[in-house]
């Protein structure tokens, strides 16, 4: 158990509302709910000291506690509505898991359900990126397409007018002179207490990079639901 001596707090935030899939993190992938698929692979980490289930919703906290995750209680109400930040939802759940396990975390990591094709080394790669006291957070992301960046952006202003996105994009940029953009890809966040509670910037200075090559696909709407559940059975057959 613990990584170098430090000990690690996995936290599995479902809640039980969701406009764009009614019951989300309940939906199955290759028969198992995501919040299953997410504690799963938290089992198969042998130096993740606990794993818990933050949610508001009675029967996500049975789903979580019947695959191998810690109660921490009923998330507050506050904290369950769609406009709730991550990062609060996450500070009280580490809270609470010290409250209730009478233990201390120096380092936690964030697991949305919603990323069911994470992989243990995605893991891995964040909590040895923060272990080894280099970096204070880390979180894991993927390189977006080109037809994405700012450079080929494009708006619609003063009723239908088409304009660049960036206003210093007067030609079309070549695909090749495009920087490189990335995006959260929702696998693994993880980050020292003292970074998660002291700071308002989760980013920036201190933050690492945690790059992933492997497909992913992060669930928001049905579509992305039935893409990864094509991904789930290609990937493992």
């Amino acid at each position: 158990m613990s990584v170098s001596g430090q000990r690690i707090l996995a936290v599995i935030p479902a809640r039980g509302g969701s406009k764009g899939i009614p019951r989300k993190n309940l939906r199955r992938i290759a028969g198992r709910s995501l919040v299953a698929q997410a504690a799963s692979i938290v089992e198969r980490i042998s130096w993740i000291d606990r794993s818990v289930i933050s949610t508001d919703d009675l029967q996500i906290h049975r789903e979580g506690v019947r695959f191998g995750l810690s109660s921490i209680g009923a998330r507050p109400p506050e904290l369950s509505t769609d406009t709730a930040n991550s990062f609060d939802v996450w500070r009280q759940a580490w809270i609470a898991a010290e409250e209730w396990h009478g233990e201390s975390y120096e380092i936690s990591i964030l697991l949305e359900p919603t990323c069911p094709l994470r992989e243990i080394d995605d893991i891995e790669r964040v909590v040895n990126s923060i272990a080894n006291e280099k970096y204070s957070s880390a979180v894991t992301i993927s390189e977006s397409p080109v037809s994405f960046a700012p450079e080929k952006a494009l708006k619609i202003m003063d009723g239908n007018h088409l304009h660049h996105y960036l206003e210093s994009e007067r030609s079309l940029t070549r695909r090749q002179d495009v920087p490189r953009y990335f995006h959260r890809n929702g696998a693994c966040y993880g980050a020292r207490k003292s970074r998660l509670f002291g700071s308002d910037d989760f980013f920036g200075e201190g933050c690492a990079a945690v790059i992933v090559s492997h497909p992913l696909i992060n669930i928001d709407s049905m579509e992305d639901l039935r893409s990864a559940r094509k991904l789930f059975r290609r990937l493992n057959t």
